[in-house]
């Protein structure tokens, strides 16, 4: 029962703690994976409570930076002003804005592995503004008459952004933010002005990533004498790789965890200052406790190169080194050892 709550709680705190494993932000060891994001916007336009919906996605780099691509467009009745409805109505049919616009985005995630972080984001790009006419309801259902009048106004837009942003889950986050609408470039429809579409909107997003998963290997029960040591090696596959990246290490013994990048740091914060501590080899003693640990995170490395090579005899030659410097470095240590006997 006691090795059974052992392996749940490396179950339980393996997976949130790679998930906290972020290396430099353009390093080798970065995440990279698709990114994708419906976000709602509420703002004033023309003096008119609005809503924009729209979406971005692109290529996350190490949970941190995004690179992509985004677009919004008006989805609620902005009345077109008396002086547009004149020159440009018809029929006596009220008018209405169109509005969309996008462009290139750049997010950035500070600590993306804390539950709630910030986000700061920018969209640089250009759209299209005009009038049309409204929706009719016929005896013969829906359908949409809305004609454009005045021809399209382009303009450009920049739109910086910041969010508060929880991680709901792995590959999921919901945020809540604030972003400013610069417009620029109107100048050819009457009835409408750069300032009119400018401003503040309150933003809500959700988003999904895709491109890694975490992939647990097997775990080692290996006996040190009365005991046993409990080694599980955590690797994470990438959809644009061919072979998954071991990422972390968990060594378990008794009720201490240990886990690390490699499996020597692993080791040796389960046995904490033994190994720090400088002292005189014991005697008959061939190495230093370090270099014991050294001996046994080769054998290791051994083991899991042999293994995924489907070199099974060679892989077993490994486990049993393994196993013999784990001895050795038991026996080293005696009294003070951090692997003691199990009642």
């Amino acid at each position: 029962m006691k090795h059974l709550s052992m392996f749940l709680l490396i179950s339980i705190l393996t997976t949130p703690l790679l998930a906290q494993e972020h290396e430099t932000l353009f390093g080798s060891d970065a995440d990279h994976g698709g990114y994708g994001a419906v976000s709602v916007r509420f703002t004033s336009i023309q003096n008119t409570d609005a809503v924009l919906v729209g979406g971005y996605g692109g290529w996350l780099i190490d949970h941190r930076l995004m690179l992509g691509i985004g677009g919004f467009g008006l989805v609620t009745d902005v009345r077109a002003r008396p002086e547009a409805q004149e020159l440009y109505g018809w029929n006596n049919e009220p008018l209405y804005l169109n509005l969309g616009y996008g462009g290139f985005m750049m997010e950035y995630t500070i600590a993306p592995s804390d539950l709630v972080h910030i986000t700061v984001q920018a969209l640089i790009g250009g759209g299209g503004v005009q009038y049309r006419e409204d929706w009719f309801d016929h005896d013969d259902g829906w359908y949409d008459d809305s004609r454009r009048h005045g021809g399209t106004d382009a303009l450009f837009v920049i739109e910086p952004a910041a969010s508060v942003e929880v991680n709901v889950t792995p590959w999921f986050r919901a945020s809540a933010g604030a972003s400013y609408r610069h417009i620029s470039g109107i100048d050819e429809l009457r009835g409408i002005e750069n300032d009119d579409l400018k401003g503040l909107s309150g933003q809500l997003t959700l988003w999904d990533q895709r491109g890694s998963r975490v992939i647990r290997g097997n775990v080692l029960a290996i006996p040190v004498e009365q005991t046993l040591l409990y080694v599980e090696p955590i690797y994470l596959q990438a959809e644009t790789a061919a072979y998954p990246e071991l990422r972390l290490v968990a060594v378990m013994h008794d009720d201490q965890l240990s886990y690390a990048e490699t499996f020597d740091k692993a080791l040796e914060g389960l046995l904490g200052e033994t190994v720090a501590r400088p002292a005189a080899l014991p005697s008959g003693a061939k190495l230093s406790t370090r270099e014991l640990v050294r001996k046994a995170d080769e054998a290791f490395t051994g083991y899991l190169e042999a293994l995924g090579a489907k070199r099974y005899q060679e892989a077993s030659g490994a486990l049993e080194r393994l196993e013999s410097a784990l001895q050795d470095l038991s026996s080293q240590l005696g009294a003070d050892a951090a692997l003691p006997p199990t009642p």
